[in-house]
């Protein structure tokens, strides 16, 4: 009833909803984790995974960020005993997975266009060129560049 009116004058998520979501997951989660009960793991799992879905579906932030939190931190939590029994090189997984996942860094120079080195256009031009070989770089050097 607190969080309607915020809902409909369009209020940031972590505002309007963060804190109700967190709220009633996370005691749970820490819950589940400490003494796990089947039907609370099911309940607890199953509301962060509707909460994470409608976040998704309704552009909200807040309840898709504590929703994947928690989904996050009930299977590391429930899988964290079984972790001496991977491989040696299962670790460095996740992190490849994620660097991966991230893609390629970007910054101010590597998202402007490549381009040629000051001297290139000037030395093209010195190049003698023959009727069987193409030309290299613009046609007429210079001439073209604004």
């Amino acid at each position: 009833m607190i969080a309607l009116p915020r809902l409909r004058t369009g209020a940031p998520s972590w505002a309007a909803e963060g804190a109700a979501a967190g709220v009633a997951l996370v005691p749970s989660a820490l819950v589940v984790v400490a003494e796990p009960t089947a039907l609370r793991l099911v309940l607890v799992v199953v509301a962060a995974a509707l909460l994470t879905v409608a976040g998704t579906l309704l552009h909200r932030q807040a309840p898709f960020v504590v929703g994947t939190g928690v989904l996050l931190f009930v299977a590391v939590g429930r899988l964290g005993p079984y972790a001496p029994l991977l491989p040696a090189g299962s670790p460095s997984a996740p992190r490849g997975c994620c660097c991966w996942s991230s893609g390629p860094p970007t910054s101010a120079a590597a998202s402007r266009p490549a381009r040629p080195s000051p001297g290139w256009p000037r030395c093209a031009d010195r190049v003698p060129r023959s009727p069987d070989r193409p030309t290299v770089g613009r046609p007429g050097g210079r001439k073209g560049r604004r």
